[in-house]
């Protein structure tokens, strides 16, 4: 039987699965001193990426730990039950900044203080308070449950998911 990382590199192509003793190094961390390494890593390019690595993960019942910037000090990102350390760092282009309605449509490798200088480019000011380095999936986790709460749209509502199970939700 194949290994996990040549039936994910079978499944997802060159470039996007390793298990070098950097990349396994690099994804068994982030700031906080917590640590344990996966047993591969994917460094998803798309959406699709992900929701093949998902689907692979759900039907073999391996544990997949998503991953943006790292920089989170309460170990969310740490792939504590090993399996795959799902990468979205090359998943980083703002596609657009809807200066009218001020939304931005951004993937979830962004960092949050690149997404800050776009928008100040634009001539609009930002939170400065929040932290540059960390990618905007970290930022939707703790902003998402103040905007349930004073009432507004939350951000989940605007976003395109993908399920354990490999399923694609659209975006509204």
């Amino acid at each position: 039987m194949a290994s996990l990382a040549d039936q994910l590199l079978s499944l997802l192509g060159p470039g996007r699965v390793s298990t070098t003793a950097a990349d396994i190094a690099t994804h068994s961390t982030d700031k906080w001193f917590a640590s344990n390494p996966p047993e591969v890593v994917v460094h998803a390019q798309n959406v699709d990426d992900v929701s093949k690595t998902l689907c692979f993960a759900n039907e073999h019942q391996i544990p997949v730990t998503p991953q943006g910037a790292r920089v989170g000090y309460v170990g969310g990102c740490v792939p504590s039950r090993g399996g795959i350390a799902l990468s979205l760092a090359k998943m980083n282009r703002i596609i657009e900044i809807k200066t009218e309605d001020g939304v931005a449509v951004v993937e979830p490798g962004v960092i949050t203080g690149h997404l800050q200088a776009a928008v100040r480019k634009l001539g609009f000011a930002d939170d400065a308070r929040r932290m540059m380095a960390g990618a905007v999936d970290a930022v939707i986790q703790e902003v998402a449950p103040r905007l349930r709460i004073a009432g507004q749209q939350a951000p989940d509502r605007l976003m395109q998911a993908v399920t354990p199970a490999g399923e694609q939700s659209a975006h509204e």
